[in-house]
This record gives C-alpha cells, structure tokens and sequence, in this order.
C-alpha cells in the first residue's frame, strides 16, 4: 500500500513540474527574465505569482485545455496531496 501511495505521488510531482513550467512561461512573458529566473529558483514565487494573476492570464489568452484560474487550483491541489501522500506512504512504510 505503501508503494501505491509514494507512486501516486510521484505522479502529482509531475502535475507540479508541468504547472510549473506553464506559469513560468507566462511570468517570462509578463515580467521578463529577472522575475523568470527567480521564478524558477522559488516555485513559491511563482505560485503566488500565478494566484495573483490567473484571473488577467484568462481575458489576456485564449483558452487553454485549461483555464489558468482552474490550472493553478490543480497546481495547489497536486502541492497539498503530495505532501498528504508522501507523509502517509513514508508512515505506512515505516510500520
């Protein structure tokens, strides 16, 4: 159980790094290289960044799949179960 839970995971991990990669484009775009670069050596930065401006990414671009607004409550979504799931699976391995 302990494997599904890690494995799932690592599957958020890569919503986290894809959602990464979306808005630091977006920032690039916005901002310029400084706040990308900064962007990219603290995802927090750009988390908060694309909280603060999902709404304007959405009337400035065309629809995605998603929309940014629905992209970066995934984003968050995927951040909180893996932690959730990376404690429980190390607890669960642990026992």
């Amino acid at each position: 159980m302990a494997m599904i839970l890690l494995a799932l995971s690592g599957l958020l991990s890569l919503v986290n790094l894809a959602s990464l990669i979306v808005f630091l484009i977006q920032l690039y775009k916005a901002t310029g290289a400084g706040h990308a670069v900064a962007g990219f050596c603290c995802g927090l930065y750009t988390l908060i960044w694309g909280w603060q401006n999902a709404d304007a990414l959405d009337a400035a671009n065309p629809p995605m799949v998603l929309k940014y607004k629905q992209w970066i409550m995934l984003w968050t979504g995927a951040i909180l179960g893996n932690i959730v799931l990376n404690i429980a699976g190390q607890a669960m391995a642990r026992m």
